[in-house]
């Protein structure tokens, strides 16, 4: 021994000394088998004019790290099959995450035609702030007593919407089919006598639900015709409720019955009237393919460097 190192000579009375870490780890070996084939031959060489060898420097160079393998650290590469599955799981987690970060701020997933913690206008001042921002906007058909009372009313609530709504006159629609549409498309709130709205219930079967909660008033027998699942039903109806109070002028309830009494009308339930459910919007799909096109590039990265590790350990 000589400062720790063990020297192997040739035939001049001292034999070559084990080393423990002789012939390198197991993971080295399979690495290089032919590296440690005749390891012990080699450093028990009887020729004296070897050069004298240290056993350590050199299971250093064939196997790095003598006193903690780097091999023996690692676990040993998984089969391609199991890092395809992390990578997957990968790339779900991902796209989960984008569609909760999406459902959980107030959007829509409209295939499923369901509002998710959707914030609903419940009290005035929400419904005013809804249409001014224009998330939400009403329709009325011109010329009918809805369209009056909310032009013409001294109403505070009837004269805070007009403030709130500097161009009334897109809102303003020539017949009852614009305004259904509207609401079909979640754009608008019908608000229209409840005898003309129920024809629009039969032919659009599911599509949408007519408020009702106080059609039963003769003075002002209007409802509101939403579509299917909508988070301001029920809101809408307290908010509506107030705005539109009984105590209207008696002259214009002789013009209002005459206007809103029911015609014969056909409404096509294929054509232009489609369900609900395949109205989709745009954004649900964008944030999708957002989350599908960051999962598919997590994919590439984790290949990549999988490949990249494995060329290293070659």
């Amino acid at each position: 021994m000589d400062g720790g190192v063990t020297r192997a000579t040739g035939n001049n009375g001292v034999e070559g000394t084990e080393n423990k870490q002789e012939g390198g780890c197991e993971v080295c070996r399979k690495q290089d088998p032919s590296g440690w084939a005749n390891t012990g031959n080699d450093l028990r060489m009887g020729d004296k004019a070897k050069p004298v060898i240290d056993i350590e420097a050199w299971l250093r160079r064939k196997c790095p790290g003598i006193t903690g393998c780097g091999n023996r650290d690692k676990a040993p590469p998984t089969s391609p099959s199991e890092r395809f599955s992390v990578r997957t799981l990968l790339a779900m987690h991902l796209l989960l995450v984008f569609i909760m970060s999406h459902c959980f701020t107030g959007g829509y997933i409209s295939f499923l035609n369901k509002p998710i913690m959707e914030e609903v206008p419940d009290t005035k001042e929400k419904l005013l702030a809804f249409l001014r921002k224009g998330r939400l906007e009403p329709c009325v058909v011109q010329n009918m007593f809805e369209h009056m009372f909310i032009l013409r009313s001294a109403h505070p609530s009837a004269m805070a919407l007009r403030s709130t709504v500097k161009k009334w006159s897109p809102f303003v629609a020539n017949d009852t089919h614009t305004c259904a549409r509207r609401t079909r498309l979640r754009r608008a709130v019908f608000f229209c006598a409840s005898m003309v709205l129920d024809k629009y219930i039969q032919y659009l079967p599911g599509q949408a639900q007519l408020s009702r909660e106080y059609a039963a008033d003769v003075m002002l027998p209007v409802s509101l015709l939403l579509p299917k699942a909508s988070p301001y039903k029920e809101p809408l109806d307290q908010a509506v409720i107030r705005m539109v109070e009984t105590g209207l002028i008696d002259k214009l309830k002789g013009g209002y019955w005459k206007r809103t009494l029911p015609r014969p009308s056909i409404v096509d339930p294929e054509g232009d009237w489609q369900q609900l459910q395949f109205n989709m919007s745009v954004l649900p799909f964008i944030i999708l393919l957002a989350g599908l096109g960051v999962s598919c590039v997590a994919i590439i990265l984790e290949m990549f460097r999988g490949s990249v590790e494995e060329r290293q350990r070659r």
